[in-house]
């Protein structure tokens, strides 16, 4: 089984493009997402991770409502890619988003009687085999 699930801040705001093959629009976004532990010591640690998050089609169209500090909630899947620059194999490993929910947009009060905004991809177009952009 392959699920992800994060809530976090946008680190900035999305950039949006098209896959290379199929010209699939895409909408790609870092992610930060805080975990709170103690270590050995007993003394409290933050740690911060970043996330590359990559939507497709109406999902990815939806994502330009967002702005660096927006805080979401994305449900998708893992994926691995390796690219070749100058020689050098790089691996990166990206969440392909499959649900994504607004929980607050920075400087964009919610009334209290609005309900969290749910996006959902659907239809799957085959994008997630072109070249992924990450």
């Amino acid at each position: 089984m392959n699920k992800v699930t994060l809530i976090g801040y946008l680190g900035d705001a999305p950039l949006f493009g098209e896959t290379t093959k199929s010209k699939t629009p895409y909408g790609r976004f870092s992610l930060a997402t805080n975990q709170v532990y103690k270590d050995r010591n007993g003394d409290k640690q933050d740690r911060t991770d970043w996330h590359r998050v990559t939507a497709f089609a109406g999902l990815a169209r939806s994502l330009q409502r967002l702005q660096k500090g927006d805080l979401v909630a994305v449900h998708g899947h893992l994926r691995t890619d390796t690219v070749e620059k100058d020689g050098e194999k790089r691996t990166f490993v990206g969440v392909i988003a499959t649900e994504i929910k607004f929980l607050k947009l920075k400087d964009k009060p919610r009334p209290e009687d609005e309900t969290i905004e749910e996006v959902q991809e659907t239809e799957s177009d085959g994008a997630e085999n072109d070249e992924i952009p990450f």
